[in-house]
């Protein structure tokens, strides 16, 4: 199912930027498989837990990283976990909002992250 999102990022209080994104959930099953399109950039994104937590993944950029208890429901840790392992804060707003707007919509779909 696709769903047409707006991606919101406030770095700039004076020039905040808004633009639309589209998220596809590809899988619903652990790991979760998403993929996202958003700024002319296409993303696959795997979100997956193994024992000691969860972690995301966005391999067609070679992206990844642990995502300690609790931090899926914070956007702004997202993008910052997904700046440091290397990718623009623009493309982790995009990914972190799209991640939000899938538990709005589907929140049992991510529960197990919560």
């Amino acid at each position: 199912m696709e769903i047409t999102y707006t991606c919101f990022d406030f770095s700039s209080i004076e020039y905040p930027m808004k633009w639309k994104g589209i998220v596809d959930i590809l899988n619903e099953d652990d790991p979760h498989e998403f993929s996202v399109r958003a700024r002319g950039c296409i993303f696959q994104v795997i979100l997956g837990s193994y024992k000691y937590g969860a972690y995301i993944c966005i391999p067609n950029y070679n992206i990844g990283c642990d995502l300690p208890a609790g931090m899926i429901t914070n956007s702004y840790k997202i993008v910052e976990c997904l700046s440091i392992a290397g990718l623009s804060s623009v493309n982790a707003t995009s990914i972190a909002d799209a991640l939000k707007v899938v538990r709005l919509r589907y929140g049992d779909l991510l529960s197990l992250f919560n």
